[in-house]
């Protein structure tokens, strides 16, 4: 009997999905389903076998870049800082990469590695969606990178492509290799909804805003990669898509334009059925390097793994002492001398037990010390995060001459910050200081107390004036 497959695109709020059985002539596909409400989503993944899922992940980021050649083991830290680097967010990454190849460059051998990046917080919110379900899934990838790679899997591609998807309220572009792992991916706030297709006007301005945006993402990726436009571009969504760009064709020099697949991905699918549901669909033809599943779902999982073969070797085990025991009864005489062996053997243990007991009661007096350094290691300050904050929020116009920190208090703390800032005037200043100021309190760990600011040297064209900030900070909020 063929596996119910639920493949499912998230986006926005909206999620739909479609059930898939893969059978020895290919795919064969049931009619998309809205899944938006939880009833609808928990009797959609009672049915299913396995659940695939592609979402927007507004976070993610997508590098193909030369690293340093180190050992395995290290790659995954490597990418891990880059991408903490590369993140506009504080949350942590979870991390799916593709190693390339080697090259060597100036003499030093370098790894060629394209990642993706996305918020481990985005991941869990999406498997918290699906509760009791959690086991049946086996992928949730981006929705850039499920399109991409499917499009690579079913078309014959001998160099980099555009893939587009045009929805009702969001669209997304991506450039990816022939292999599909995407170099460049962009998403948008708009879509069909609310288009007349009878409207050539409004047909027109719609194409031009794809057009701008398409010339836009292409332009970037040229600038990024040093290699020429991609020459076929894909466009799927809305079954009258190419009506649309017909009216008012794309820009792209040279380049060839598909609405369809030239090679059928759903056998029971109309080239309609699949250039409209094409988003869904995708979520199954993920490429396995960039499945992000929660990192401590991973971890259980691969463990488990892990387990299977002692699992199978148990019970060969178990069975074969079964059969031993059946045929061996007339031996009683001779198990009964083995089990007092084995007696003396446990005596033996016990008392290599006791021994290492007394050992161990030697040791506790060492707990308490053990204790002392865990308590004065947690209240040392994160001074890490403190100066990367003050690093990534002040301006060049401003320079600090001093920071300290000094406690006020249980687990308060008040910092004092001052410096100097360089403007036209007194005026620009005070806004600059304003704004600055701002910019303090709105991070986590300070809270703005007071401000002091005076003129300096007001006579000079370019003026300085010196500040002084008083702030709150609270270290069991960090």
């Amino acid at each position: 009997m063929a596996q119910k497959l639920l493949s499912v695109s998230r986006h926005r709020d909206s999620i739909r999905g479609i059930f898939v059985e893969k059978k020895g002539g290919g795919y064969f596909a049931g009619s998309p389903v809205d899944l938006s409400s939880k009833e609808a989503l928990n009797s959609a993944c009672s049915r299913a076998d396995e659940i695939y899922i592609n979402d927007s992940f507004l976070s993610a980021i997508y590098v193909w870049d030369l690293f340093p050649k180190v050992a395995p083991k290290h790659i995954s830290h490597l990418l891990h800082q880059d991408a903490l680097d590369k993140f506009q967010s504080s949350g942590e990454p979870n991390i799916g990469f593709q190693i390339l190849g080697e090259v060597q460059t100036e003499g030093i051998r370098q790894r060629e590695i394209a990642y993706m990046a996305v918020e481990e917080e985005e991941i869990v919110q999406v498997w918290s969606q699906f509760k009791k379900h959690t086991k049946k899934i086996k992928g949730i990838t981006s929705l850039p990178a499920s399109i991409s790679a499917t499009v690579a899997k079913f078309e014959s591609l001998d160099a980099n492509f555009v893939v587009t998807w045009i929805g009702d309220t969001e669209s997304v572009m991506s450039i990816a290799s022939k292999d599909g792992i995407i170099k460049v991916a962009r998403s948008f706030p708009f879509g069909l909804k609310g288009l007349d297709l009878n409207d050539e006007d409004t047909l027109r301005a719609f194409s031009q805003k794809i057009d701008k945006e398409l010339n836009r993402t292409i332009n970037f990726f040229k600038q990024g990669f040093r290699e020429p436009e991609p020459e076929k571009i894909f466009l799927f969504g809305d079954r009258h898509l190419q009506q649309i760009f017909e009216v008012s064709p794309l820009s792209i020099p040279g380049a060839s334009y598909f609405f369809q697949f030239t090679s059928q991905l759903i056998n029971n699918y109309s080239q309609d059925d699949e250039t409209e549901n094409f988003h869904i669909i995708s979520s199954l033809f993920l490429n396995k390097n960039f499945n992000f599943l929660p990192q401590k779902v991973v971890a259980d999982r691969k463990s488990k793994r892990l387990l299977y073969p002692a699992y199978a070797i148990l019970a060969v085990v178990v069975l074969g002492l079964l059969f031993w025991n059946f045929q061996l009864r007339t031996q009683i005489n001779d198990e009964d001398a083995k089990l007092r062996e084995r007696q003396t053997t446990a005596m033996a243990f016990k008392s290599e037990v006791e021994a290492l007991e007394v050992k161990i009661n030697k040791l506790e007096p060492f707990q308490e010390w053990k204790v002392f350094y865990d308590q004065t290691f947690n209240d040392k300050l994160p001074w890490d995060r403190i100066l990367s904050d003050f690093g990534r929020t002040t301006p060049p116009d401003i320079v600090l001459d001093s920071l300290s920190i000094n406690p006020a208090g249980q687990n308060k703390w008040l910092a004092n910050v001052s410096g100097k800032i360089r403007a036209i005037s007194w005026e620009a200043g005070l806004e600059q200081i304003r704004d600055y100021g701002a910019k303090i309190d709105a991070l986590e760990l300070f809270i703005v107390k007071t401000v002091n600011y005076a003129p300096q040297n007001l006579e000079e064209n370019t003026k300085f004036f010196n500040f002084n900030l008083l702030l709150e900070f609270n270290k069991m909020e960090q």
